[in-house]
């Protein structure tokens, strides 16, 4: 199994798949945009709170991240799931209903 199926099999969908490239994007630019903009929004910030706002920043775009790919995978599952009962259900052959206490007293009491 090479490294695309196996990334195919961890995250199938596509959109889960875009999700985590952009979160992977997006960790860099959320770690420096707190020292971008300290010039224009902190004038009195110092570093220890540049620093928690580095990472409060990263955490938080891993936490979106990661609950919408969590979210599409789970369901895609789901609904693969769902088709594989529907499936299963065409080959089965279900046993027939048991006999109503008339049928059963003309059958076997007769």
């Amino acid at each position: 199994m090479n490294d695309h199926d196996e990334i195919e099999h961890l995250l199938p969908t596509k959109g889960a798949r875009w999700t985590v490239v952009l979160t992977s994007l997006l960790l860099t630019p959320a770690f420096q945009a707190p020292v971008f903009l300290k010039p224009f929004l902190w004038t009195t910030a110092t570093e220890k709170y540049i620093s928690l706002l580095q990472i409060i920043a990263t955490i938080l775009v891993l936490l979106v991240g990661s609950f919408i790919t969590l979210y599409l995978v789970v369901r895609a599952y789901n609904e693969l799931i769902k088709k594989h009962e529907k499936e299963i259900a065409k080959i089965t052959i279900s046993p027939p209903p048991p006999p109503t206490p008339i049928e059963y007293k003309r059958k076997y009491l007769a």
